[in-house]
């Protein structure tokens, strides 16, 4: 199998597989990538039409995008029978959790990822001893091809901000040192998230508790564009961290790394950052320290 261009500048590696194409292992073995079909290309469309009984044409009504199918073909060659055998039996096993991994695809000018499944069982045909063909079919629930790397932006609890104040400034007696007093510069609350791609992506949330003292309550998020809100009806301590997964395809609620916390969501009014566009939030909450903040992070997302 003779690699194209596209794929001998592009590297493709199954989760923690050990399969890495378009490289050469630990035991010499080359996976060779042959030309994809699926990962590079749109994904499909699931049209919503029916037929009109008594007119011409059909009823149109919101088409959504399918999910991704993507076909692998690559070779193996091997320095020894014994390393084309464990070769193949660690291409044999990919999948055979049934769990979702990532299938990350670095190139020469962006790295992606999407999290994936074996759609069927690999086609292998084993030309030599040392040297087999193979492919492998892989489903993405979620089409969208994301960044590994994170836009984040935070705030804290809007805190109100003290006025103009000509008396602590002294008045209009500039002679002896008078004028006006700004106040202090505090958080409105509000903070605003990037995507950079060409397809809408969901945020994740962070919310840490105060660091010196006292809880956080009625904690909301508020999309300051829409309106709509997600609200969380429990009670965070000193450090305590939340963290809200806005992602159909693996929407959560945790405290502290492992309570899941998902029935504490009172509403979930859920909401994304549009593609090439930006997001920005009203975070409030009650509490007696100025010390609880939010983090928003989204990662660039791609059809």
């Amino acid at each position: 199998m003779s690699a194209p261009v596209l794929a001998m500048n592009t590297t493709w590696s199954l989760g923690t597989s050990g399969i890495v194409l378009n490289t050469t292992d630990a035991a010499g073995v080359e996976w060779i990538a042959g030309q994809d079909d699926g990962w590079f290309n749109a994904p499909g469309e699931k049209l919503n039409q029916g037929e009109w009984p008594s007119d011409h044409g059909m009823w149109d009504g919101q088409s959504y995008v399918d999910s991704r199918l993507v076909t692998l073909p690559f070779a193996i060659s091997a320095p020894s029978r014994a390393a084309c055998d464990v070769a193949l039996r660690t291409l044999a096993a990919f999948g055979t959790t049934g769990q979702l991994v990532p299938l990350t695809v670095v190139e020469p000018g962006l790295t992606t990822f999407a999290s994936v499944k074996r759609a069927q069982k690999p086609n292998v045909t084993r030309v030599t001893e040392t040297y087999a063909e193979a492919q492998i079919f892989l489903t993405a629930p979620d089409p969208r091809r994301y960044d590994p790397s994170v836009n984040t932006a935070s705030t804290t609890l809007a805190t109100a901000i003290s006025g103009l104040d000509w008396s602590t400034g002294g008045g209009l007696d500039w002679s002896t040192g008078g004028g006006l007093n700004w106040g202090t510069s505090t958080s409105d609350g509000t903070c605003t998230v990037l995507n950079n791609g060409t397809a809408p992506s969901p945020p994740i949330f962070t919310i840490t508790g105060p660091t010196d003292s006292g809880t956080l309550s009625a904690i909301s998020i508020t999309n300051s564009a829409t309106g709509q809100v997600i609200a969380y009806s429990g009670t965070l301590g000193v450090n305590d961290v939340l963290v809200i997964n806005a992602n159909r395809f693996a929407r959560s609620a945790t405290l502290n790394g492992a309570a899941d916390v998902w029935s504490g969501l009172t509403v979930s009014q859920w909401f994304g950052v549009p593609d090439g566009g930006q997001l920005k939030v009203q975070f409030q909450g009650t509490s007696s320290s100025l010390t609880p903040l939010l983090q928003v992070g989204v990662s660039n997302a791609y059809y």
